[in-house]
């Protein structure tokens, strides 16, 4: 049983271990390329020329390192909380679906007591002088 759980950590500390690897190759290279460039005449191509390798190789990096570590706040447990927030709003709508207007709530709006473990609804107040960021 504990071997599976190695062979799965095992796997998941060479992927983490090759992310850094890579990023620090990275960094070097990207210090070697200001240096050479920074060394060398200024002309025109030759300031430019090494931010495309350094760019190129850095979107790489980024990719490297969703692939590794996933983009944050978007895990299991976010796909956990979606899937209960989703299937709460189901919920809610075969609840509306299920009602009908000839319902007896209507008949007798007093007739549903508030008890202290289901306290009344309080509305939110909203604004009344518009800002100047509501418009576009």
């Amino acid at each position: 049983m504990e071997d599976w759980r190695y062979n799965k950590a095992r796997r998941r500390v060479k992927k983490v271990k090759g992310f850094y690897v890579h990023l620090s190759s990275w960094l070097i290279f990207t210090v070697f390329f200001l240096f050479m460039n920074f060394s060398g005449g200024r002309s025109s191509f030759r300031t430019i020329f090494p931010l495309f390798p350094v760019l190129a190789w850095g979107v790489g990096v980024l990719f490297h390192a969703i692939g590794v570590f996933g983009i944050p706040g978007l895990g299991k447990d976010w796909e956990d909380r979606m899937i209960d927030r989703e299937m709460d709003r189901i919920d809610r709508e075969d609840q509306l679906e299920d009602w009908h207007p000839d319902s007896d709530a209507l008949d007798s709006p007093s007739s549903h007591e508030y008890t202290e473990e289901e306290p009344p609804l309080r509305l939110k107040k909203l604004r009344k002088d518009p800002r100047d960021s509501d418009f576009v």
